[in-house]
């Protein structure tokens, strides 16, 4: 199996898949359910991140591997993770590099 799958992304990568997946969510209209599926999954992030290597032969052909490993590495942090819900919830101009911040808290939505 390929490292790459389990390395975490750099600053810049991550905030890029971010807002391509916040950018494609919003596009199909499917905030609500992205948002509570994200919320509802955070505390077993590291298990749907390896279901994302697992079901990678049947998600690749549609989605493309770049993709599904990036996803696949968000998922794997709640830091993350909660970054791409306040992306998909707050709109495109949420996230950026000088925002992140590894020892700062994660702000939790009200």
């Amino acid at each position: 199996m390929d490292a790459t799958w389990f390395d975490r992304l750099t600053p810049e990568a991550e905030d890029v898949a971010i807002q391509k997946i916040a950018a494609e969510v919003r596009k199909r209209g499917l905030e609500v359910p992205v948002v509570f599926a994200l919320e509802s999954h955070k505390p077993v992030g590291d298990v749907v991140a390896n279901v994302t290597v697992a079901l990678s032969g049947f998600l690749v052909p549609f989605l493309g591997l770049e993709n599904v490993q990036n996803f696949g590495r968000l998922l794997s942090s709640r830091e993350s993770m909660e970054r791409l819900i306040c992306a998909i919830e707050r709109g495109p101009a949420s996230v950026s590099v000088s925002d992140r911040s590894d020892d700062a808290p994660v702000e939790e939505l009200s």
